[in-house]
């Protein structure tokens, strides 16, 4: 068991750092292919702790991203990878109601990424909530290193949403000088 739990976390460890990098990024693509490679590495480290509706989530997740970086928009594929993420998370749910957490995250997510296009403004902020769901999910799996991974992407995140709105304002600043 505490082996379990050492390897798990390491494998977050992973995670977190390339979460962090994501949220840094100046592209979408960059942002969206970071994150399936932490993705992999959550899937992994869940499946270990035995949470196992983030495992499926995770994948589906790795899944959307490609579709996305790919930039294949649909309304078909966007519910289609909604609704299988619900069902497949709630089938594998072992966790109750904090099990959800993960398949909400997920939707969210999913909506986000299908609906914004390349706005990295609204994904940011869809990340860093995606974040705080993962940071009370992974606690209860007793994914330390991961909980502790969410929390420092969520602030690497809303700095990055700060800064990048601050850049904005002045950028708007300097036109209209």
């Amino acid at each position: 068991m505490v082996s379990e739990v050492l390897f798990g976390n390491l494998l977050s460890l992973g995670a977190m750092v390339t979460d962090s990098l994501s949220s840094k990024q100046d592209s979408v693509k960059k942002m969206l292919f970071l994150q399936c490679v932490s993705q992999g590495f959550y899937s992994i480290s869940s499946l270990i702790l035995k949470g196992y509706s983030a495992v499926v989530q995770n994948v589906i997740s790795m899944l959307r991203n490609i579709i996305a970086i790919r930039g294949i928009r649909s309304n078909v594929l966007q519910w289609t990878i909604t609704v299988l993420a619900v069902v497949l998370g709630i089938w594998f749910n072992n966790r109750g109601l904090l099990g959800l957490l993960p398949v909400v995250a997920n939707g969210m997510y999913t909506v986000v990424v299908f609906t914004v296009g390349d706005n990295q403004t609204a994904l940011r902020w869809a990340f860093l909530i995606d974040m705080l769901m993962f940071v009370v999910f992974n606690f209860a799996i007793m994914n330390y290193v991961g909980c502790l991974a969410s929390v420092i992407t969520a602030v690497v995140t809303a700095r990055a949403i700060y800064e990048s709105r601050s850049g904005q304002a002045e950028h708007s600043g300097e036109v209209n000088q």
